[in-house]
């Protein structure tokens, strides 16, 4: 273990291997499902109904907004040509904004604090600057500090800057700590610092809506809708024998 710190800137339904599911991203039937057989479960307030059907005929579907457009297609050949660094970050949000990181690269796990609240970062899967395409995979909770989590927040706040977004790394396991193992968050922390009042401001209106769904929700508690499955046998390697 390093501890030098390291400062861095800027209806489950189980069904049998012997059936299939229909799913309506997989294709549409020429016909009408022909039922052989129908069973109705009542659940709490809701029925679910298990239909046996004869094995329909599936075409594909066809969807032509899937296309990329000239705009994607111009996009993504202009990334090609950059770097690509991928960042995948466990981020644990603090009542009081901080924010601690967890990430790996290379082999080796990092651990750090930042002063951001990483939940401003909502929407945020990629950066692009003119030589380097940056793609983040950003896991998200939040967290009321527990004594131990206050401790070690008070332990690196010393450590951070109060004016710029900043994060220290106090810990490196499996090895040295490496410069491209940071590149990802440089360009994250560089972002919010040039973008804060509106990456914030964003944050706020996310956070207002989300308790205004959670109230509506509350007061007038949704019915769990109907639930109709379409099964029909199909051979499976296990029954081939």
């Amino acid at each position: 273990m390093n501890t030098q710190k390291l400062r861095r800137g800027a209806a489950a339904l189980l069904i049998a291997s012997a059936v299939s599911l229909i799913a309506a991203d997989v294709g549409r039937p020429e016909k009408e499902f022909q039922v052989v057989t129908r069973q109705v479960v009542q659940h709490g307030d809701h029925k679910i109904t298990v239909n046996r059907i004869r094995p329909p005929v599936l075409k594909p579907i066809l969807r032509e907004d899937l296309k990329p457009t000239a705009e994607q297609l111009a996009t993504d050949k202009r990334r090609e040509t950059k770097r690509q660094i991928d960042l995948q970050v466990s981020a644990t949000v603090f009542d009081d904004g901080v924010t601690e990181l967890r990430w790996k690269h290379n082999g080796r796990s990092y651990h750090g604090f930042s002063n951001v609240n990483f939940l401003h970062f909502v929407g945020t899967g990629d950066l692009e600057t003119t030589d380097t395409v940056y793609n983040f995979g950003l896991w998200m909770s939040r967290c009321t500090p527990t004594e131990n989590g206050e401790r070690s927040q008070r332990s690196q706040r010393k450590d951070l800057e109060q004016k710029n977004a900043d994060y220290v790394v106090d810990e490196v396991q499996g090895g040295p700590a490496e410069e491209d193992a940071f590149l990802g968050l440089d360009a994250l922390h560089a972002f919010y610092h040039l973008n804060q009042k509106e990456l914030a401001a964003a944050h706020v209106i996310r956070e207002a809506m989300a308790e205004e769904r959670d109230r509506k929700a509350r007061e007038n508690p949704p019915k769990a809708p109907d639930i109709e499955v379409n099964i029909w046998p199909v051979k499976s390697q296990l029954n081939a024998r």
